[in-house]
């Protein structure tokens, strides 16, 4: 009998200082898990960067970084709730999510007129992705 080996690690499986990630990729996510990881694995930058976030609303107010943590939080999301929440324009944050969608880490689903984005299920780094977005929360 054959036993079904799960595609993506789960949450915890992994230490956060032992994910490899592909520094030679052209995808701005990787670049952007590479800084996180090294935030979250550095105390005396965590020190500094996390009381720094916290104090100015929990959350960074610009870039991929704020889309992602929305999504984490609430599993799905579309542009207008964003952007009112992190009280900015909506073209930015389109762009953000579309830039997303394009490097294969959100999908998007049409509910009615508005696009609905959550994070792609096929995503090959999903599983570290929501590890450090969960860990900077």
């Amino acid at each position: 009998m054959r036993v079904v080996q799960p595609l993506q690690p789960q949450l915890g499986e992994l230490a956060i200082a032992d994910i490899e990630i592909d520094i030679k990729s052209r995808d701005e996510i990787a670049q952007l898990l590479r800084g996180l990881q090294y935030i979250y694995v550095n105390a005396d930058v965590r020190g500094i960067v996390f009381p720094f976030w916290l104090k100015n609303n929990h959350l960074p107010k610009k870039g991929v970084f704020c889309q992602a943590l929305f999504i984490l939080a609430r599993e799905e999301g579309y542009a207008t709730e964003i952007a009112r929440l992190y009280e900015t324009d909506l073209s930015p944050i389109q762009k953000q999510l579309d830039r997303l969608e394009r490097d294969g880490l959100l999908v998007n689903k049409k509910v009615g007129r508005t696009r609905v984005y959550q994070f792609n299920p096929r995503y090959a780094f999903l599983g570290e992705v929501k590890q450090l977005l969960a860990k900077a929360l």
